[in-house]
């Protein structure tokens, strides 16, 4: 099953968004560097995918040397017509380094997996159903994924 890490956007509500220099947050801090690669739709390139993430309710600042996670991924464009959109949404494969290999773990407390996805609901309003709906899926039992926020 994928887990679900969840962007919250907000320039579909008509909120000017200004651009800043983001330095630290309460959130996790999600940095992908694909070495220059275009992400595309198929197949999967390969990047480095780091999380900086203390704890829940705790600073992180992007400018830590400790991660919570520090390897390579496999990264491709998720959806279909989301894919025009200006926030993109991205399927991805957490990797072994050395030997490419495709490694479950643990990201953001959630359980262990090696399918995730980094979701951006730009056309959902107001972003609501579907944490909504995995909250009430989980405490039912009924195998919704994990869910939780990255900036």
């Amino acid at each position: 099953m994928k887990r679900i890490i969840y962007t919250a956007l907000f320039s579909f509500l008509g909120i000017n968004c200004v651009i800043c220099q983001l330095t630290s947050s309460r959130l996790p801090v999600c940095m992908i560097d694909t070495r220059g690669a275009a992400i595309q739709n198929e197949p999967k390139i390969t990047a480095n995918f780091k999380i900086i993430y203390h704890g829940p309710g705790m600073i992180n600042h992007i400018t830590d040397t400790v991660f919570h996670y520090n390897n390579d991924i496999g990264i491709e464009l998720r959806g279909n017509s989301s894919q025009y959109y200006p926030q993109k949404q991205y399927g991805i494969e957490t990797k072994d380094s050395i030997t490419g290999d495709d490694l479950s773990i643990s990201l953001l407390d959630m359980p262990e997996e090696n399918d995730w996805v980094l979701y951006a609901p730009i056309t959902t309003y107001p972003c609501s159903g579907t944490p909504l709906c995995t909250t009430f899926g989980t405490r039912w039992d009924i195998g919704a994924p994990g869910l939780n926020s990255a900036n």
